[in-house]
């Protein structure tokens, strides 16, 4: 009887356990594109499971390693950011919500259960999910999560409301009236595809503890250039300073370094030939910012105040758009003529090629016309009809009677 008592607690156990290690993720990305597709909700493993959110946060190219595992397309298929062809309207930015530590979301918010949803079984942990969280900060907003920063202040700048934006942004509630909030200004707002993460409760979740049986898989980072090496004494004969080994991109499981190990990349000087890794957003939120990540526009132009958005909050770093102000470059030619070079990109590091485009492409237009011209007057000799030899005076002699 004691035997019987104690394995029913064991079983008992083990489902408590595994209900509270499943997450659920929802995603909306508007009326019209969830009329068109209907999806049933199921159940997807943690890496699948981040596929999908970094396809819908824009960062797929990070991730692209794991596309290759089983049901990751078809996940991204039916979970990921759709655009419809015919809507009226475009959601064209992102917004990314995680609730953590609720055990029935759709029963404190039934509004949940209209969207397309999916289940992540045996969820990873709260550290690791915030991790993931940061991550994704990092990769697709550069400009507000630089590396310097540490994973501590980047989660707390997204648990504050002022994080949420006309922009694309990632926030994690605290708790269900907080999200609600949040959701019901994203709704009213209408232009994010929104993605909801609704991680479990439980002991595990406020430890991590099963951070390393459930990981979320292997990614890249926004690779960095390390600084030059400082050394303790000079020699009489000084030797040239020496850059460390560049490395573009380091892979993560779900946390990466601090801003000790993983430097911003600023370089001081901008002529330098290496390019700009990573993906550059179109604005950064102050005037140092613009310059580092860009290295003060590659050389080839200024970062300058472009818009400040009214609609932002005062603490928003949406407020401010600084970005490069290209400008053209000019060089003497071995024959004494001068040549202009135009810049363009977000960091002015793009040569502007246009005027050899459009030459290549009317000579390539001029030729087909050309030999268009040509092939069609061969054909049009090849239709006309011989001359008749009949009265060409080869005929027969005339019977005369």
């Amino acid at each position: 009887m004691l035997a019987a008592s104690a394995l029913v607690a064991v079983l008992c156990w083990s489902v408590r356990l595994a209900g509270a290690a499943t997450g659920h993720v929802y995603v909306y990305d508007g009326a019209e594109a969830e009329r068109q597709q209907a999806t049933a909700s199921r159940s997807l493993s943690p890496v699948q499971a981040r596929l999908v959110l970094a396809q819908r946060a824009g960062v797929e190219d990070y991730h692209s390693a794991d596309l290759r595992e089983d049901g990751v397309l078809r996940a991204i298929n039916d979970f990921g950011r759709r655009r419809s062809l015919f809507a009226e309207q475009e959601l064209s930015r992102k917004a990314l919500l995680l609730v953590e530590g609720v055990r029935d979301a759709e029963a404190e918010l039934p509004q949940l259960s209209h969207y397309r949803s999916f289940a992540i079984d045996d969820a990873p942990g709260a550290s690791a999910t915030r991790g993931l969280w940061t991550d994704l900060g990092r990769q697709s907003l550069p400009s507000v999560y630089p590396s310097d920063l540490s994973d501590g202040e980047i989660i707390e700048s997204m648990q504050d409301i002022q994080s949420v934006s006309h922009h694309d942004f990632l926030y994690i509630a605290k708790n269900m009236p907080e999200f609600q909030r949040v959701l019901d200004y994203v709704l009213k707002v209408d232009k994010h595809a929104l993605t909801v993460y609704v991680s479990p409760p439980g002991q595990y979740n406020k430890e991590g503890e099963w951070d390393v049986t459930s990981p979320w898989g292997t990614y890249e980072m926004p690779g960095t250039q390390s600084p030059l090496k400082k050394r303790e004494a000079r020699a009489p004969v000084e030797e040239p300073l020496e850059l460390e080994p560049e490395e573009n991109y380091f892979n993560s499981t779900s946390t990466v370094p601090n801003s000790a190990s993983a430097p911003l990349a600023v370089l001081a000087s901008n002529e330098s030939g290496s390019p700009l890794t990573g993906i550059l957003p179109a604005c950064f939120p102050s005037l140092s910012s613009c310059q580092s990540s860009t290295r003060n526009c590659t050389g080839h132009g200024s970062c300058r105040l472009a818009y400040v958005d009214q609609s932002a909050a005062a603490q928003s770093p949406f407020k401010n758009c600084y970005s490069c102000q290209c400008t053209a470059t000019k060089r003497t030619t071995g024959s004494g003529g001068t040549k202009t070079t135009y810049w363009g990109g977000p960091a002015c590091q793009k040569k502007d090629v246009s005027v050899e485009f459009w030459m290549i492409a009317l000579f390539s237009v001029g030729m087909v016309a050309l030999l268009s011209f040509a092939v069609g007057s061969i054909w049009g000799m090849g239709d006309d009809e011989l001359p008749s030899v009949i009265g060409a005076g080869v005929s027969g002699p005339v019977k005369r009677s």
